[in-house]
Order: structure tokens, then C-alpha cells, then sequence
């Protein structure tokens, strides 16, 4: 059997408008499914731009019980980590292009919020990434990666 489900929350646990009960129903029974030497553990995954907490609050408020999973682990999350990393140890000027919000990415981050710009180009995701050196390495941001 599978220890580990990684599930989407837009289309599966919900659609923007209605929950999808038997979804959060069948991740629950998942849950407590007897144990085959580790737990079972559920994590939702989002491409929402905005920290995991936002997340959980919006699947509260639609009903999914939080029994059903373990952690959301949203890209918001991700994009915290990268800026938090690709700025350690210094401040940097930050234009937000997205919906009020969303900018709570931003809170804690050593950054100063920039409002306008001359010129703004957007030359696709791939653009995003490349400020950011590349990291071979997995991280376990979770903790739920076997040890050793």
C-alpha cells in the first residue's frame, strides 16, 4: 500500500464553488488506515500564490475537514522560501504584480514593497527561475522524508 498521498485542492477537494465531500471523506479513511510500519500521511499541494495558511482557511470555510490531511504545502510557499534564500542577509526591492490578495507572500520577508515601475516584462515562467541558482538537492520542508 501507499504511505503518502499528495493531493491537489482545486478541482479535487473543491471547485471554487462547492466542496467536494466524498474527496475529503475518502483521504480521512486513507488516514486511518492501519499503519504498514509508517503513517499514512496526506499533504495537499496548490499552486495558490499565497501561504499555506490562506489555504487551509479557504478549506475550512468550504468544509473539508482538517482530519482529512496532514499539511498544505502551497507554491506561495515556495516562492517565500526562494526570495527568503535569494535575499539572506540583505533587503530587496520587490514589485508585485498580482491581486492585493496575494501580497501577503511578502509579510516577514525582508523586502521593500516597490509601487510602479517605468517597464515591466514578463518573458514567462522560465524568467522567474532563473534568479535563483539551482538546487540539486531535495528538501525535505515538511519533514516527512525517511531519514538515512
Amino acid at each position: 500500500g501507499y504511505d503518502l498521498i499528495l493531493c491537489d485542492v482545486w478541482g479535487v477537494l473543491y471547485d471554487g464553488t462547492n466542496a467536494h465531500p466524498g474527496a475529503g471523506d475518502a483521504l480521512t479513511r486513507f488516514r486511518a488506515l492501519p499503519e504498514s510500519g509508517r503513517p499514512r500521511r496526506v499533504i495537499l499541494v496548490s499552486n495558490a500564490p499565497r501561504p499555506w495558511a490562506g489555504v487551509q482557511k479557504i478549506l475550512d470555510g468550504y468544509g473539508v475537514p482538517r482530519e482529512a490531511y496532514d499539511a498544505v504545502l502551497t507554491s506561495g510557499d515556495l516562492t517565500r522560501d526562494m526570495i527568503g534564500e535569494a535575499v539572506a542577509g540583505g533587503a530587496a526591492r520587490v514589485h508585485h504584480l498580482g491581486p492585493e490578495r496575494d501580497a501577503g507572500i511578502f509579510e516577514g520577508l525582508p523586502i521593500a514593497m516597490v509601487v510602479g515601475v517605468s517597464y515591466a516584462l514578463w518573458a514567462g515562467l522560465c524568467a522567474a527561475f532563473l534568479a535563483f541558482e539551482a538546487r540539486p538537492a531535495v528538501k525535505d520542508r515538511l519533514g516527512l522524508m525517511p531519514r538515512g
